[in-house]
């Protein structure tokens, strides 16, 4: 098994309409929660071959202060920076317990 030392989520879409993927999710939430959790997960092997691995994931805009659990893919309502916000607050939440979980 080939080993990955570092690994860097640094994707990012801040969608200015609410648009679906083909899989019916909505883009901000696939891009900046799906997407680096998946691969996080896809690379896990590789990361616990390395003596020390890490898993950087980085956010931005404007963090708010609570997870919006009832709008996370912005059913009820859309506004494009809000979503990126709430998107990426949902990826540090979900890469969080990642970390809980895998105590790498």
């Amino acid at each position: 098994m080939r080993r990955l030392d570092v690994l860097i989520n640094n994707a990012g879409l801040a969608a200015s309409e609410r648009k679906l993927t083909e899989d019916g999710i909505e883009s901000n939430f696939a891009v900046n929660v799906v997407t680096p959790f998946l691969l996080t997960h896809l690379l896990m092997d590789s990361l616990k071959a390395s003596t020390s691995p890490r898993v950087i994931t980085l956010m931005g805009g404007d963090v708010p202060a609570k997870l919006d659990m009832d709008n996370l893919q912005a059913e009820r309502s859309f506004d494009g920076l809000n979503s990126y916000s709430q998107s990426k607050l949902a990826m540090m939440v979900l890469m969080y317990e990642f970390a809980q979980r895998e105590k790498m």
